[in-house]
């Protein structure tokens, strides 16, 4: 080949290698629901979405409770977080906990109280959940602790 061929092969490998791929998910793109279903640490969501300039993240963890009186449990968790991500990183502060969709709108959270996750890809990782946002404690942070799934996009 010619080297002006060769070099019209090397611009395009480069160019194609810098497109990302049309199903990638972008951090400033992540409207959606994330859903946990292990044996672990058992059935969970994330949902998040976008409010004006901060995102807000709903979190449900332990089920939402069913049958006839639909009673909530020690193991029912809920509760909502307002803030930003850097890069793939989200750190928030929790304004409301007690939250459960449709049963109870839960009760604003004390001052202090923070989330924070990773996303990869179609992935979100909690690690070091506070122990504080489920049920004064009593379970602890492990219960949120885990991979949650996008399986619904905004």
């Amino acid at each position: 080949m010619n080297p002006s061929t060769l070099a019209a092969m090397g611009c395009a490998l480069v160019a194609l290698s810098l497109a990302a791929p049309a199903h990638a998910i972008v951090p400033s793109d992540p409207p959606g629901t994330y859903e946990r279903n292990d044996e672990s640490g058992g059935a969970g969501s994330i949902e998040l979405e976008r409010i004006g300039t901060e995102w807000r993240v709903t979190v449900v963890v332990g089920g939402v409770p069913s049958g006839p009186d639909s009673a909530t449990t020690a193991a029912d968790c809920g509760f909502i977080v307002q803030g930003d991500f850097s890069g793939n990183d989200f750190r928030g502060r929790v304004v409301t906990v007690g939250f459960l969709p449709g049963l109870d709108e839960g009760t604003p959270a004390e001052p202090g109280l923070s989330f924070a996750f990773s996303r990869k890809g179609e992935i979100i990782t909690v690690k070091n959940a506070d122990s504080g946002l489920c049920n004064a404690g009593i379970l602890g942070g492990h219960i949120i602790n885990g991979n949650y799934i996008r399986t619904y996009q905004k």
